[in-house]
């Protein structure tokens, strides 16, 4: 039957469906209806604010609120999900039909980042007895696993012993989905509960103390070769970009930082979310949040720093027609973006954008202040890019055989190249001994 809804005195009948696409209307005389209060309060509430909706906007613009009411609330979920990476979703960046057909290499990539420590916390935080079942079952077949791929070469298929990963993961969700990475897997300082290289406590850093330590460390490990290969900038002007690989990057780069570039970077296969702002700072379209992980403004690159995304800055429903091509990948960070933040206003911004331009940006991690440590995604493309001096110009010197990196704090070229030769005259180096570098790595073979 349809639904009769009243109207002033006479009866709308909606003959389509119920959000409003392709209803029709069709006017009568309105019937008695005792068992039937006007405001439908006696309905579940989702029914009942969609009839309200209904007699007060008509059937059309409710759907619209229904269709953007569904559309956060699924945002929201998959922003909220603790486990960014899925099995299925880092086997697909892979060109592998699922987590059975993942290398032995690529899974333990997979099983250190992603999901032992947390596995871990779940079991701290598992309540019910279906969730202490669950991880219990989950922790014994990772161990099989474990004892089944020991065997195995690195370039091997593991095969069936990691099929139970798909709904383990699942499982952790469950438990944890809702509690916050930027206090667990992005922090340098874990919140109770977590803890960072459950299996390796000496696997990886888990911080630099300060900004200062971080560029003492990162130049000598950077070595006086760096950059082994780069990328053209979208400015030919521009200094070309370094690549630092995935494999060096968890040489020297804190584990909570290589968390959250591993999680930026696979969210889009994943089909989840990363951005750790409050309820309030989405509200706001906060452009400048502070926690690590967390979404901030719309990364413009005016200058043409960045290889760029190959749409054209100027055209942002080029972008989005762009993304919308690769559904699911990106369309819903990308909507997030545009709807939760908004244009920056540093001194880099030289026209305000009106959407974001394929370039998501998130504070960065590994430190105890976040300013100097930056990750741009080009979620087009499916690239990441680092920053660890807030898009300045730095220098990186040969001292004797040793890589030294200079900071010059600016984003001026000229200026820094000018600081960078006095700083080698101050220094007694020889001339030209220093690279001037772009600000900007490429984080490559992810």
């Amino acid at each position: 039957m349809p639904e009769r809804l009243p109207e002033g005195g006479r009866t709308t009948v909606l003959t389509g469906r119920m959000h409003g696409f392709g209803a029709t209307r069709q006017a009568g005389p309105a019937a008695a209806r005792r068992d039937v209060r006007p405001d439908r309060t006696h309905l579940a509430p989702d029914a009942a604010r969609m009839h309200l909706l209904q007699r007060t906007i008509g059937n059309a613009a409710a759907g619209r609120v229904l269709q953007r009411q569904t559309a956060e609330e699924r945002r929201t979920a998959k922003r909220e999900r603790v486990v960014k990476v899925t099995p299925a979703g880092y086997a697909a960046a892979h060109n592998r039909a699922g987590v059975t057909a993942l290398t032995k290499a690529q899974l333990q990539d997979y099983l250190v980042m992603a999901f032992v420590d947390d596995l871990r916390m779940a079991k701290d935080y598992a309540a019910e007895e279906a969730d202490i079942a669950a991880v219990t079952t989950a922790t014994r077949s990772l161990r099989a696993l474990g004892q089944a791929m020991q065997p195995l070469q690195a370039g091997a298929v593991v095969g069936a012993p990691a099929a139970f990963l798909d709904g383990a993961t699942e499982d952790v969700n469950r438990i944890l989905t809702g509690r916050d990475n930027h206090a667990t897997r992005y922090s340098v300082e874990p919140a109770a509960g977590y803890q960072h290289n459950t299996r390796n406590p000496q696997a990886m850093a888990t911080s630099w103390a300060d900004s200062q330590a971080m560029w003492a460390q990162i130049g000598p490990a950077l070595g006086t070769g760096f950059p082994a290969a780069s990328s053209a900038p979208r400015t030919p002007a521009q200094q070309p970009i370094g690549h630092l690989t995935w494999a060096a990057a968890k040489t020297m780069l804190p584990r909570p930082m290589l968390n959250l570039l591993f999680d930026v970077r696979f969210q889009l296969e994943s089909e989840t979310l990363v951005d750790e702002r409050t309820d309030i700072e989405l509200g706001n379209r906060e452009k400048s949040p502070h926690a690590p992980g967390t979404l901030r403004s719309w990364h413009q690159d005016d200058a043409g720093k960045l290889p760029g995304t190959g749409i054209a800055p100027g055209d942002p429903q080029a972008v989005r027609d762009r993304v919308e091509e690769l559904e699911p990948l990106g369309l819903d960070l990308h909507d997030h973006y545009a709807e939760r933040s908004q244009s920056g206003a540093g001194s880099s911004v030289q026209n305000p954008a009106r959407s974001p331009r394929g370039l998501a940006e998130y504070t960065g991690a590994g430190t105890n202040s976040e300013h100097f440590t930056k990750i741009v995604l080009d979620y087009v493309n499916k690239t990441v890019y680092l920053t660890l001096t807030h898009y300045q110009f730095w220098g990186l010197a040969n001292r004797g055989g040793v890589a030294e990196f200079w900071t010059f704090g600016t984003q001026n070229e000229a200026e820094a190249r000018g600081e960078m030769q006095a700083r080698e005259r101050q220094e007694g180096l020889t001339a030209g001994s220093t690279k001037l570098m772009s600000p900007w790595f490429e984080i490559t073979g992810m």
